[in-house]
């Protein structure tokens, strides 16, 4: 799996078109290296603004977050590196997609395991292990349920949004539930 993220991403950055197909397709956890997932996090940020998908937005992006040390100049000359043609990324996505659902199954079938093991009520775990059997199954078109805002949306909103429930804002990621002002 860790070829076919490397090659997806080499895959980007040869032809950014791969990014319109690829996008909708794959989010950073679908990654299993953590140096893959923060690059197709850059990346994907980069291309819902429009920005180009080369070297050096990439590399400010990357330090905008915090990560400049995690890609210095050769990790960032091995991702632009081409491994095979771009015409092949399809096949890339499919298997990081493939490989992502079976990480995902062996967790939920382990925590459930050790959730039935610790004497857990049966019912809840069957419910739980549906539910992440579904979220397994629509990798790629989850939608969200609720809304979220980055930590520079957060900082600059003007809305009407009055509380934060529990999560850390990490920038660049989903800042958490928001929800209306309500009077009491």
């Amino acid at each position: 799996a860790d070829d076919n993220e490397r090659a997806l991403i080499s895959h980007v950055f040869a032809d950014p078109a791969v990014m319109d197909g690829a996008a909708g397709q794959l989010r950073p956890d679908d990654f299993r290296l953590p140096l893959y997932s923060q690059a197709w996090s850059i990346l994907t940020t980069l291309h819902q603004r429009g920005e180009p998908l080369d070297i050096l937005p990439f590399a400010d992006e990357a330090a905008r977050r915090g990560w400049a040390s995690d890609f210095p100049a050769a990790t960032l000359a091995e991702l632009m590196d081409p491994c095979g043609s771009p015409a092949t990324w399809a096949y890339h996505v499919s298997r990081i997609t493939e490989a992502s659902k079976r990480r995902k199954l062996v967790y939920l079938l382990r925590d459930a395991e050790r959730r039935a093991s610790d004497g857990g009520n049966v019912d809840e775990l069957i419910a739980q292990a549906t539910e992440g059997f579904g979220g397994i199954l629509d990798n790629g078109k989850r939608e969200e349920r609720f809304p979220s805002l980055s930590c520079a949306e957060l900082a600059k909103s003007e809305s009407n949004l009055h509380y934060y429930i529990d999560g850390l804002l990490v920038d660049g990621q989903p800042g958490g539930l928001l929800g209306p002002r309500k009077s009491l």
